[in-house]
Parts: C-alpha cells; sequence; structure tokens
C-alpha cells in the first residue's frame, strides 16, 4: 500500500510540475520554432524525468520532498514569486500577454497570490529546529 501511495503522490506532483514547464515552453515554441508535436514530445520527457526523479529521491531517502516547515514556506514562496516575474519578463519580449492583464498588474496580482498562499502555508507550518 505504502509504494501506491508514493507513485500516486509523485505522479501528481509530476502532471503539476509539467503544467509549469508547460506554460514556460509555450511562450517560446514559436521562437524556437517547436512543432506542437516537438512540444508535447519534451514536455513528455520533462514529466518523465521529474517523475523518475522524485520517486527515486523519495525511496532511496524516505523523505516526502513537500514544504512542512516555515523556512520551507519561505523559499517556495520566494521561488515561485521569481520564476512567475520571469515567465511574464519572457511573455511580455515575445509579445504574448493579452493586453487586459499586462506586465505591471499581473505581477501585482501574483505576487499578491503567492504572498496569500505562502502566508496560509507559513502560518500552518511548525517551526524551523
Amino acid at each position: 500500500m505504502r509504494l501506491r501511495r508514493i507513485l500516486l503522490q509523485e505522479i501528481i506532483r509530476a502532471i503539476a510540475l509539467g503544467n509549469i514547464a508547460f506554460m514556460f515552453l509555450a511562450l517560446v515554441r514559436e521562437p524556437l520554432g517547436l512543432s506542437a508535436r516537438q512540444l508535447m514530445t519534451v514536455l513528455g520527457l520533462i514529466v518523465l524525468g521529474i517523475f523518475f526523479t522524485f520517486t527515486a529521491l523519495r525511496l532511496t531517502t524516505g523523505r516526502e520532498l513537500m514544504a512542512s516547515t516555515k523556512r520551507d514556506w519561505i523559499i517556495v514562496g520566494v521561488v515561485t514569486t521569481f520564476t512567475m516575474v520571469a515567465l511574464v519578463g519572457i511573455s511580455e519580449m515575445v509579445g504574448r500577454v493579452p493586453r487586459g492583464l499586462g506586465f505591471p498588474w499581473s505581477v501585482v496580482i501574483g505576487v499578491f497570490a503567492i504572498a496569500f498562499y505562502t502566508w496560509l502555508g507559513y502560518r500552518g507550518a511548525v517551526k524551523h529546529r
């Protein structure tokens, strides 16, 4: 039962991280000259790589790779904010941002959303030892 649970959790994690990779690849697909088939092939390889890497790490170390302490939540919030700003900046340079949500507003809304969810996780986390 334990192995089945680990595999299910890692599949969900790989799909979630693959979605982030898809958003980035969708922004740079045309400038790189990738077809939709090439994009999906690269994305499939990324998802499989994430799944096998995280599953192997979890089975060998025995630790669940997730934010559980207050320090972990701060790190997650900072990394997410920098990733979001980078993706919005790249999409602004490529010209793929919808006009209704231009660069300044999308960043402001995103930072507030990330800060809110980081605060919720931080508030519910245990103190770092």
